[in-house]
């Protein structure tokens, strides 16, 4: 059985209206569930727990059942009135600070986020002298708009998830970022709009070639990595493909395999089919003007690609899986994904002087392809090296390649 990546568990009043809704938005989105601002899901299927009152296991093995833990406590005045339950959160706040020690818990990240809704969060706080380390975030400040909250609310927690699942990974950053490609033409308003947005979000970071590129750098070298590494999110409008460079930044992704978003901004009732095969990549519309689903998209697949990364990682770290003998593509490879991964594991191979005989792998998730383009995959990979397997961690296990 594959180690759980991610646990998010909600701590609220239930009587409470806005604390009951808040937590059914947040269920919704790590379950990539469609809700208001945040429609155009991708599916994350996080496991959720909502908890009213103290369980019996303590905090440590609670939170050991997953790699990574994230508590989102709403603060109210009842939740705060339960004593018992406020002496295990604040275990759970000693047990989030442990985590930041790697001595003490390596390879283990968790996180404490309180949410104060009726200004409860300081006696909450002064109940435990770990809590009293945790700011709370006051949910009334998020936006002057309180229809807008609980989507900025959701963002937070979709990024704060991405950070704790980066900790213990040399493969991850820990800082959730963005590549905003776009043609200049046309695609430069809504980039900075764009731009602007993110960076006004706690712990968001874009990438904008414009200020990110220092003089006197190998800028195609810079914007090669910063595609590589981030999540690139394509703001497909009319010109978009007639760009030289907006080809070699999606080239580049196909290449990597990056994880992809595709906003569509073409005005055409009738369009052409992509030249650069953007039809197979999550796409969402913003005819509403609602660009935070941009977002919630975007680090939905960031979110995504970095618990298959981590779980990957964990056979790393328990040597159940040797990394020089592994090459990770996140989402549906193309045939240049596989090409690169294949050609990379094998110079790989052989500059380590590793046994050509045993086999070298590539993973990529579960589900990620058709049963026609596994098995055309498969043979493609083996034309390469006979040696080379196309594969996942289920399928691992199942063919005895690795021990869960």
């Amino acid at each position: 059985m594959l180690p759980t990546p991610l646990q998010v568990t909600l701590c609220l009043d239930k009587s409470n209206p806005l604390a009951k809704n808040l937590a059914n938005g947040l269920e919704d989105c790590f379950r990539g569930r469609s809700r208001a601002y945040l429609d155009g899901a991708i599916g994350l299927n996080v496991e959720v727990r909502e908890r009213d009152a103290r369980p019996k296991v303590g905090a440590r093995s609670y939170l050991n059942q997953a790699l990574h833990g994230l508590v989102i406590v709403f603060a109210t005045q009842r939740l705060t009135k339960d004593t018992d339950f406020a002496n295990w959160l604040d275990d759970i706040a000693g047990q989030v600070l442990e985590s930041d020690l790697p001595s003490i818990q390596p390879n283990r990240a968790h996180r404490l986020l309180i949410v104060d809704l009726d200004g409860s969060a300081k006696n909450l706080r002064k109940q435990g002298s770990r809590m009293q380390r945790f700011q709370a975030l006051n949910y009334e400040k998020l936006s002057k708009d309180e229809a807008i909250r609980p989507a900025k609310l959701a963002l937070i927690a979709l990024k704060h998830a991405a950070q704790i699942v980066s900790r213990g990974s040399p493969m991850i950053q820990d800082q959730l970022r963005f590549f905003v490609s776009h043609a200049k033409l046309d695609g430069q308003p809504m980039a900075k709009v764009l731009s602007d947005l993110i960076n006004k979000l706690p712990g968001f970071r874009d990438f904008y070639d414009a200020k990110d590129i220092e003089e006197g750098s190998d800028w195609q070298r810079v914007l090669e990595e910063g595609v590589r590494d981030s999540v690139l999110l394509a703001l497909r409008s009319d010109l978009y493909e007639t760009r030289d460079w907006c080809k070699q930044e999606t080239h580049w992704a196909e290449q990597y395999a990056t994880p992809m978003l595709v906003v569509d901004l073409r005005n055409g009732l009738n369009l052409p089919p992509s030249k650069l095969a953007l039809d197979g990549i999550p796409t969402v519309r913003i005819n509403d003007g609602n660009f935070y689903r941009i977002l919630f998209a975007g680090s939905s697949i960031a979110l995504t690609a970095r618990m298959f990364l981590r779980q990957v990682q964990h056979f790393f770290d328990t040597r159940k899986l040797d990394p020089n003998r592994t090459r990770i593509l996140v989402r549906r490879p193309s045939m240049l994904a596989l090409h690169t991964a294949c050609a990379d594991l094998i110079a790989g191979l052989g500059a380590s002087g590793t046994s050509a005989t045993s086999p070298g792998f590539v993973l990529v998730p579960e589900d990620a392809m058709s049963d026609a383009e596994w098995a055309a995959a498969k043979v493609f990979a083996q034309s390469m090296d006979q040696n080379l397997r196309i594969e996942t961690l289920d399928s691992m296990i199942v063919k005895g390649y690795l021990k869960p």
